[in-house]
């Protein structure tokens, strides 16, 4: 986990920006499509084995990741479309993420690796996907060891030390063991009699 001290930097350095990002005209479901820019060039240096430049890439991305909710709260422009569209450009940035890692193993004839990545963004789609099932039937599901915020700070320091194949036996593993986390989460939840009301009829 991020420490307190790092939590509150980056707590304060996204209120700062956020205020500058709110005076211009762009709106925040663009920031959020807009992130998906550097994603791309962060897959790119990552198939072309320039890890530390895809992970530079990748913090970018994560800068407007972070703020496009804040500035679209702080403008009262917060929509569950804008949720639902912030969501599905995070599967998408780590599926071109992952997948430049495949690539990466590829070019470098490591079969065993880019075997791993697949196991590795398989388990970050069910992560996703069980806690989405899930919260359709309880109240919540935002459990587990690994978390996105997680995977991405352990990918970021397999990149920046050159240690991405350990990286990605560690990133498969803890989101696979999340995605049952969080099944048992729900199993459990179900059974103490902790569903979600139904919505009601239009």
């Amino acid at each position: 986990m991020i420490s307190e001290v790092i939590t509150r930097g980056v707590l304060s350095l996204k209120a700062a920006v956020t205020k500058v990002v709110v005076m211009l005209p762009v709106s925040p479901n663009l920031l959020t499509v807009a992130s998906l820019i550097p994603t791309a060039m962060a897959t790119y240096n990552l198939a072309q084995g320039r890890l530390t430049a895809a992970g530079l890439w990748i913090i970018a991305a994560g800068f407007f990741d972070v703020i496009d909710g804040a500035v679209a709260r702080a403008r009262g422009q917060d929509s569950p479309f804008g949720a639902v569209l912030d969501s599905v450009a995070d599967r998408a940035a780590d599926a071109f993420i992952y997948i430049g890692a495949g690539l990466y193993f590829y070019r470098i004839e490591q079969p065993l690796y880019v075997f791993v990545t697949m196991v590795a963004l398989a388990g970050a789609m069910m992560v996703s996907y069980t806690r989405a099932r899930a919260e359709n039937t309880v109240i919540d599901c935002k459990v587990g060891f690994a978390e996105r915020g997680e995977r991405m700070v352990l990918l970021l320091l397999a990149l920046f030390f050159n240690k991405l194949g350990a990286g990605m036996w560690m990133l498969a593993g803890l989101a696979w063991m999340t995605t049952l986390q969080r099944l048992i989460h729900t199993h459990r939840a179900l059974a103490a009699g902790q569903h979600r009301a139904p919505a009601e009829p239009a």
